[in-house]
């Protein structure tokens, strides 16, 4: 039995049938992958596919066939008309919420799914989920740091005292780097002692360096992955695999979401955090340059991930 125990791998035959449904330009898993705003995390012999913060699929295999699971929050689509309900008077059945129930109306409707999931996922997750997309060399998002705990499909639900790392991505010299993003106004930046966003960053740290091999072997079999997908979403990123992957076992947090007039503290705010790791959490690597701040999430670009 295998010690290993963090896991990044698809079968032959669901990469197989995803390769015909990506031949197909009328099936769901072509609009998903042609789509320009999800991201398409592999798994332990699945994937989950995020947009706008949220994992509106978990794909796996069973049976001889490719399962699609959602959250039923995502499927139930308003009706149009007063949004109020007298419960005074019988209901009308013509305001009962319809729920995407077929495959069809799922590739039909993916649209208004990215509306439900606006309602349930905060700013810093939603920003995670587009930088993931936008930067072609991120590998992988909502990374489960316990994995006996950890919820994939719905992170939120993630057990208190496990967690998630946001991003992984890989550097043009092959260094699998790990990413904590945090909105300004996040309160575990600011403290008048340590930040909480410290002690998040020292347990990534020893968690990565912990698990290193089982991390490289887990993206070396995503690297696999990417190789043998078809579909734009692949075919698009597969470039920044290139390369043997190493770990880099420092952390880097990124800081968005602020003006031009709290740009001068949000830039402070890095640098303490920095200084605490390298001179109080025991990462003397931990530089300046391993926090970058920008304003808008769209500032940030390819260049900040090499």
């Amino acid at each position: 039995m295998s010690s290993q125990t963090f896991h990044r791998r698809l079968d032959p035959p669901l990469i197989e049938a995803l390769n015909k449904l990506a031949a197909d330009s009328d099936s769901w898993w072509h609009a998903l992958i042609s789509d320009k705003a999800t991201f398409i995390a592999i798994r332990d012999r699945s994937l989950n596919v995020y947009l706008a913060g949220g994992s509106i699929a978990r794909i796996g295999w069973s049976e001889n066939r490719v399962t699609v699971k959602v959250h039923h929050e995502y499927l139930t689509l308003p009706v149009p008309g007063d949004p109020y309900i007298d419960l005074n008077a019988a209901v009308p059945r013509d305001t009962l919420r319809p729920v995407i129930s077929s495959l069809i109306d799922y590739t039909a409707d993916l649209g208004r799914i990215k509306r439900r999931v606006d309602l349930f996922i905060g700013g810093e997750r939603r920003g995670e989920n587009q930088l993931a997309r936008r930067i072609p060399n991120v590998i992988d998002m909502e990374i489960a740091f316990n994995f006996d705990e950890q919820n994939d499909d719905n992170p939120e639900l993630t057990h208190p005292k496990s967690g998630r790392i946001d991003l992984a991505y890989v550097q043009k010299s092959g260094d699998l780097t790990f990413v904590e993003i945090k909105l300004y106004e996040n309160q575990e930046l600011h403290a008048n002692g340590r930040p909480r966003v410290c002690q998040q960053l020292t347990a990534y740290a020893g968690w990565i360096e912990q698990h290193g091999d089982d991390l490289l072997k887990a993206y070396e079999e995503v690297r696999a992955a990417y190789s043998k997908l078809q579909g734009p979403f692949f075919e698009q990123r597969r470039a920044a695999f290139d390369k043997q992957l190493e770990l880099d076992i420092v952390p880097r947090l990124l800081i968005y979401s602020y003006d031009q007039w709290q740009e001068k503290e949000a830039k402070s705010l890095g640098r303490r955090v920095a200084k605490w790791m390298r001179e109080k959490c025991g990462l003397p690597g931990f530089s300046d340059e391993h926090v970058l701040a920008k304003g808008n999430i769209t500032s940030f670009d390819e260049t900040d991930f090499t």
